[in-house]
């Protein structure tokens, strides 16, 4: 499996570095789309729309095959655990991702499986009407995918997160817990450090979750 990774030009540059020291240590395939933010300001799209128009683009250049998507501030502990993930979805023929909510929208105690780190079975979307995934004013990025498939009581998957940090921001997960900077989920097999372009980036937490794979980890 190839996972696509959407990011900006104005992240940290170790952090891109630290992202592909992970996928290689981890043995996952990773292919990079860097985006120039100045080039999208003259478009007029936003960043965060530009993530929703690069996940449905991908799945238009992938029909009946099953894709992933990460984010770049997101990093995978070993390949095992991705085949698992793999197969889950080719089980239940939808999409799975880690379990996030969009506390700043209505829709906020609706988790979701969020495209930070996401497996997707591209003929699911379009059997489903092909719900769009940009962020809106109901649902974040990729969100409404998991809404139409919940509403019409098809299977799919949320990676529950097992901790954080608790440096720094951390959100309700509807009444399932919290999230936050820093987070591990499905038991210590994904760190995702979250909000990375946004105020203080905390990438030493980065740094220490690659470094646990440097010394032969199969976890974080």
């Amino acid at each position: 499996m190839i996972f696509h990774c959407f990011y900006c030009n104005n992240i940290d540059q170790q952090m891109l570095s630290l992202h592909q020291e992970a996928a290689k240590l981890a043995g996952i395939n990773v292919k990079y789309a860097r985006f120039e933010t100045e080039a999208l300001r003259r478009m007029g799209v936003s960043p965060h729309e530009a993530h929703g128009r690069f996940i449905e683009s991908i799945i238009l250049q992938h029909p009946s095959q099953i894709v992933g998507i990460i984010d770049i501030d997101c990093i995978v502990a070993n390949n095992n655990f991705v085949q698992q993930c793999e197969d889950k979805v080719r089980a239940d023929g939808t999409i799975l991702g880690l379990a996030q909510t969009a506390n700043h929208l209505p829709s906020r105690n609706e988790i979701y499986a969020a495209p930070a780190f996401m497996m997707i079975n591209t003929d699911a979307w379009h059997e489903m009407g092909r719900p769009s995934l940009f962020a809106h004013d109901c649902f974040d990025t990729a969100q409404k995918f998991s809404h139409e498939l919940k509403a019409v009581q098809k299977l799919f998957t949320v990676i529950m997160p097992d901790c954080h940090s608790g440096i720094g921001t951390s959100w309700p997960l509807a009444d399932q817990g919290s999230y936050g900077i820093g987070t591990l989920y499905g038991d210590r097999q994904v760190f995702h450090l979250f909000q990375s372009s946004k105020g203080p980036s905390y990438i030493h937490l980065m740094e220490e979750a690659v470094a646990t794979l440097r010394q032969g980890s199969s976890s974080f």
